[in-house]
């Protein structure tokens, strides 16, 4: 590990106001957390195809417009889009608290809010997700990535307990509250921190279309973005649908409860935070390209483990090895990605990492569920695996990528 920065030999350190922006980001990303969740269940009360109906409602405007909104936080600053968003999200959510407090949760309401919440998420996310590049100098970003990283863990181990617990005791009127709450905590915190000073428009002499083709055009170019976004999308894919998808389905043909399930999906996720707590306290790797690499393989070795011998054991040890992969990849590519990405371009940098890894996970569930009903949940699991496992290989030969370094 190392915490030196390879232009000047040392890091200025996480700056105050960084903690003060991530608070807030955490706090969205708990809201965000929570409604997704209170939809979801809300909308099973319809059938299992609606509820992927109201769900899809998020997921499918947040792959489609995110390049729009990567292009816009770069043209107008990722702070205004924020901010703009913000503006939008709190009288939602309040009206949501509103109408559900009173005429409950209807359908037609459940599509809308979904449709609502994911169009300007595509705004929000890629312009939260460069904020970190902003505010933080090259040689702290990947602890301070790492931080984050750790509080996005442990939002998605409270978040689906909260959620059901405001359920259980308000309904979805005290999900809405919240999420009402948390932007307004958001748009003060961004109001205080005031104007990153990196926090200037892209150069452009065209408009948002012309802005999203130069987007694509780096990194349809660009020796490190173009491998990395790759491996991304192929690890999201492979990746993503096993804790959510695979495992669930190993574990009913293994004759386990959903209570015991459900602590094997936690244990790859503490396997990912204690990764990041480590990447948070030493920094990356020198060669974060090749860590990232390492990570990829390792996760395979883990859903492999996962998929031979379904049990107790094999189960949380394949999850926390998994956990643990993931942890690397996560911690070294996202500093790696966002620091090649040229001044004027990181939030269409983020939005491709953003529409990448949905698009993926959007396409491999479909997949993957067809696979497991076909020929078995071990068999599409080890799919997974052998994915994993090739692509950390067929990566490796990318020497641009694997000696890649994080850019001062």
């Amino acid at each position: 590990m190392t915490r030196t920065d390879s232009a000047t030999g040392r890091s200025s350190g996480i700056p105050p106001r960084y903690f003060g922006w991530l608070g807030a980001d955490l706090v969205s990303k708990l809201a965000d957390a929570v409604v997704i969740f209170a939809v979801g269940w809300t909308a099973t009360a319809y059938g299992a195809g609606i509820a992927a109906v109201a769900l899809s409602a998020i997921t499918l405007p947040r792959t489609v417009l995110t390049v729009v909104g990567g292009a816009v936080s770069d043209r107008w600053s990722p702070r205004a889009t924020m901010l703009c968003s913000c503006a939008v999200l709190i009288p939602l959510y309040s009206a949501a608290a509103a109408i559900t407090g009173f005429g409950g949760t209807p359908l037609w309401f459940l599509i809308a809010l979904g449709t609502v919440m994911g169009s300007v998420g595509a705004f929000y996310l890629p312009a939260a997700d460069s904020m970190p590049r902003r505010l933080v100098d090259s040689a702290s970003l990947p602890r301070a990535l790492a931080v984050r990283q750790t509080g996005s863990q442990l939002i998605q181990l409270v978040g689906a307990p909260i959620s059901g617990a405001l359920l259980g005791w308000t309904g979805m009127a005290g999900t809405a509250v919240l999420a009402a709450l948390a932007f307004t905590v958001v748009a003060v915190a961004l109001l205080l921190i005031g104007a990153p000073a990196k926090d200037v428009p892209a150069p452009s002499d065209g408009n948002v279309l012309s802005d999203m083709r130069a987007g694509i055009r780096l990194v349809g170019r660009h020796p490190v973005l173009r491998p990395g976004l790759i491996v991304l999308g192929v690890t999201a894919a492979a990746a993503l649908p096993v804790p959510t998808l695979l495992v669930p389905l190993l574990a009913r043909q293994a004759g386990l409860a959903a209570d015991v399930t459900g602590l094997f999906v936690g244990c790859q996720a503490v396997g990912s935070i204690l990764v990041a707590v480590l990447v948070a306290r030493l920094g990356t790797t020198r060669l974060p390209g090749l860590a990232a690499l390492i990570g990829v393989a390792v996760a395979g070795f883990g859903v492999a483990t996962i998929a031979v011998a379904p049990g107790v054991v094999s189960l949380a040890g394949g999850a926390m090895l998994a956990g643990l992969g993931l942890g690397l990849f996560v911690s070294h590519l996202a500093p790696l990605l966002i620091s090649r990405s040229p001044a004027g371009y990181v939030g269409r940098v983020q939005a491709g990492m953003l529409v990448v890894q949905s698009g993926s996970l959007l396409l491999a569930n479909n997949v993957l569920g067809l696979l497991a009903a076909a020929v078995g949940p071990p068999v599409a699991t080890l799919t997974c695996a052998a994915l994993l496992l090739a692509t950390a290989m067929i990566a490796y030969r990318s020497r641009s990528f694997r000696y890649s370094t994080i850019a001062g």
